[in-house]
């Protein structure tokens, strides 16, 4: 398990620090080369992916990626659009990122990322924008989808209306 840690500066918290719960014991991996707010966080293939942000009032599009093996952080491809407290999840060795702040408005649109080529492309858009979000990605039973994937989201923020679910093939 690892656990972002944020260091308090004058001007704004930040992700500073990284690390991780082997064992039943704390230790720190390599700092990041970004520092940041509100990223999307998600596991793929064994390696944690730390996906946008704010960083010093600015939303960035820049991602990095974590490989615990060789303890060692590698810049990826950034995002078609800068964005933050928005919901990230892995789904079929791709990372999908929904919504968020993405410049001064609340976003709806749904960036894909594909590891083995290194490319974010635009997927479309959410029925209404959102920001702050849970995003699961569950393998169920889905008798529309030839694929039994299934992106579920919902709106912290919002009530329990607010859930979608999405069939990607």
């Amino acid at each position: 398990m690892l656990n972002f840690v944020r260091k308090l500066t004058k001007s704004d918290n930040f992700l500073y620090s990284i690390n991780k719960y082997f064992f039943r014991e704390w230790s720190e991996v390599a700092p990041i080369s970004i520092g940041r707010i509100l990223p999307g966080v998600a596991l793929l293939d064994g390696k944690v992916y730390v996906i946008g942000g704010e960083l010093e009032s600015c939303i960035i599009a820049n991602c990095e990626c974590y490989d615990p093996r060789d303890n060692v952080w590698t810049p990826i491809a950034c995002m078609e659009e800068p964005r933050c407290d928005f919901g990230l999840c892995a789904l079929d060795n791709s990372l999908y990122a929904f919504g968020g702040w993405v410049g001064e408005d609340i976003g709806g649109s749904i960036e894909i990322y594909d590891p083995i080529s290194n490319t974010w492309t635009l997927e479309g858009y959410l029925p209404e924008p959102r920001f702050s979000m849970g995003v699961v990605a569950y393998e169920g039973n889905n008798s529309k989808s030839k694929s039994n994937n299934i992106i579920i989201n919902y709106d912290s923020y919002m009530t329990v209306k607010f859930i979608n679910i999405f069939s990607f093939i």
